[in-house]
């Protein structure tokens, strides 16, 4: 990682990496899905009492387009994009490390998550037998996020990891 942001440095000048905000419940969070990833940070451990992280979108103009779930349950961890399909279990798996910092990325035609960097879900809207999917998660659409209040996973959110290069130069490759 070191050598990665080394590397990013000389080629872009500066690097931005965006700090954690504390999650709020309830409040519209401008947010560009299509254009920056969100990451979750949370510490919640799989039980049966089945804490989620729980995050609604809406379109510019603040119409609710659905909602990504997941849910921490026993046996296995499961995901629902709202509009698309009903609870179903991850695929594969997340790490069995406690803390955990979840990525949603959206382009439009999938939603991918990954967990501590292992990709769990590539949910291509297409597979959807709901015939709202494609209408309402395809194509650019979300500008805004906010956090359900049957979100009791998610502590912390910020930009998705990539690195951001600010002043950028020109190489001259020979």
């Amino acid at each position: 990682m070191i050598r990665l942001l080394l590397f990013t440095t000389a080629l872009c000048g500066t690097v931005v990496l965006a700090e954690w905000i504390a999650v709020e419940k309830h409040v519209n969070i401008p947010w560009d899905l299509e254009g920056k990833p969100l990451q979750i940070k949370t510490d919640s451990k799989l039980h049966i009492s089945g804490e989620a992280i729980s995050v609604e979108m809406y379109d510019i103009g603040g119409s609710w387009i659905g909602g990504v779930k997941v849910l921490f349950s026993i046996p296995s961890m499961k995901y629902q994009i709202i509009n698309c399909n009903d609870y179903i279990a991850l695929s594969v798996q997340p790490p069995a490390e406690v803390e955990k910092i979840w990525k949603i990325t959206k382009t439009g035609t999938a939603l991918i998550i990954t967990c501590n960097y292992v990709e769990v879900l590539n949910y291509q809207f297409s597979d959807s037998s709901n015939s709202n999917c494609v209408t309402k998660w395809g194509s650019d659409v979300v500008e805004q996020i906010k956090f359900d209040s049957t979100d009791k996973a998610s502590d912390f959110y910020r930009a998705g990891k990539g690195l951001k290069c600010i002043n950028t130069t020109t190489l001259n490759l020979k």
